[in-house]
């Protein structure tokens, strides 16, 4: 069965932001991790100070919105996969609606939907054979009731709807393999994709990172599923 510490767990975007502040504080409750980012370099420096303070951390350079890059990732993972996901990894696109490309808009979907959908479904075939797991993906408050504070998102917020929505599917798909799935929807974090487009959230990420970490521990979540936690920390 699933072991309340110790476990192995995926984070993605763990390279920065939201996704690097819960690896760290995974890393200190004793867990194994594996980072997943499209930068080695921004995945090491979360990785090497905690690997030189014990913890079990490994970067692996992917892009999420690549499945095969996925599947390699899989079939690496050999007998001991992850019985924890961390869904962090997001692509953030503020323009205006008329001026939006569908390049543009297929980019924003493969990262924010599409890879986190097939990463899921790569998830649900190993922990359902291995007696359950669980899954915590970050939605936004732009997922949540049309919750923003910035024109320009017609991308970025349906996009986070479908998380949320993926988050409810995936929870009762789950029940029956001891799945759970569950997400978190914080407002502006400071952080640097958000900074990128001039937002300056109220909190840090490592403010929300234990709402993370606290769905993720079946010791303090029991048997939680398909809640989607709103942070609101815009301001």
């Amino acid at each position: 069965m699933i072991q309340p510490k110790q476990r192995h767990i995926l984070v993605t975007g763990g390279g920065s932001g939201l996704g690097a502040a819960t690896a760290r504080l995974l890393a200190g409750q004793g867990h194994r991790l594996t980072l997943l980012g499209r930068r080695a370099e921004a995945l090491e420096e979360v990785a090497a100070p905690l690997r030189a303070r014990g913890a079990d951390v490994r970067g692996h350079a992917c892009d999420i919105g690549d499945t095969a890059a996925l599947d390699a990732l899989y079939t690496g993972f050999g007998d001991t996969p992850p019985d924890g996901i961390v869904g962090s990894a997001a692509q953030l696109l503020i323009k205006p609606f008329m001026d939006t490309s569908l390049e543009e808009y297929d980019r924003v979907m493969d990262v924010n939907v599409r890879g986190l959908w097939y990463l899921c479904q790569q998830a649900f075939r190993t922990m359902s054979a291995r007696g359950g797991g669980d899954i915590v993906l970050v939605s936004s408050l732009s997922g949540i009731r049309g919750l923003q504070i910035a024109p320009g998102k017609s991308v970025y917020a349906p996009s986070k709807h479908a998380v949320t929505g993926l988050t409810e599917a995936l929870a009762f798909d789950g029940r029956e393999f001891n799945i759970r799935v569950n997400a978190v929807a914080p407002g502006y974090m400071r952080t640097d994709m958000n900074a990128r487009y001039g937002l300056y959230g109220g909190v840090q990420p490592e403010d929300v990172a234990p709402s993370v970490a606290y769905l993720l521990d079946r010791a303090q979540s029991g048997a939680t599923t398909g809640t989607t936690l709103e942070v609101f920390c815009n301001g």
